[in-house]
């Protein structure tokens, strides 16, 4: 399996005031395609600063970031932009789905940034993302009309319908119920198996982390303990 991400040696700083905080220190990692890996570390640890870093968010002071081959480093902010669009999907712990659009249109949103596809064949890749999590029936419902977990499947098939690479998610279950926890895990899961979808997850929680194929452990900036 080829490598989705290859990250080399990278280092990231901020500053706060006066002061310069190293979020990312010599940190190097691999994630395969298929892989289904929860990164997992304290508050402060880094995690949210290596997942902005490998979105494309943010950039690296030193180091290099290959995204599905591409040296992030090397592209201007069109092109980070247009990589984003294509090879990654993001899944947010509050959704992040815009009430005023319907169901449909939410998926829709991604595909309508890029050149060169008709509606028809986007409107068949919206149906065929929301199939993928059992949602076709609530393609015209307003987010609002949904429940907490039908929310995150909405968003599981933004993230899907383009066809990433990659698909990064910072805390999809924080904010659902054990029960609808387990339901989303299981998709994600299935969707994984089922089509080889490449997920990396930044998470605190254990029933995601039991699922796992890979946990990989951030402290102060630091991998410790990638295999």
């Amino acid at each position: 399996m080829k490598n989705v991400v290859e990250i080399k040696n990278i280092f990231k700083s901020y500053k706060l005031g006066e002061t310069s905080v190293e979020a990312v220190r010599n940190l190097s990692l691999s994630v395969v395609q298929g892989d289904f890996t929860a990164l997992i570390g304290s508050s402060g640890s880094g995690k949210t600063t290596l997942l902005n870093l490998i979105g494309c968010l943010d950039q690296v002071d030193q180091g290099d970031i290959l995204l599905d081959g591409q040296n992030v480093k090397l592209l201007d902010e069109n092109q980070k932009s247009a990589l984003r669009n294509q090879k990654i999907g993001f899944i947010f712990q509050s959704f992040n789905l815009i009430p005023v659009l319907s169901v449909f249109e939410n998926v829709e949103l991604p595909l309508t940034v890029r050149q060169g596809m008709t509606q028809v064949e986007m409107s068949h890749k919206v149906k065929s993302a929301l199939l993928d999590v059992g949602l076709l029936e609530f393609a015209n419902h307003r987010p609002d009309q949904l429940s907490g977990g039908q929310r995150q499947r909405v968003a599981i098939a933004r993230a899907l319908v383009t066809d990433p690479a990659l698909i990064l998610a910072d805390e999809p279950t924080a904010n659902l119920d054990s029960k609808t926890a387990n339901k989303i895990i299981d998709l994600m899961l299935d969707l994984n198996l089922k089509k080889k979808v490449t997920f990396f997850f930044c998470t605190h929680d254990e029933k995601l982390m039991n699922r796992v194929q890979k946990i990989i452990k951030i402290k102060d900036g630091q991998i410790v303990n990638e295999p």
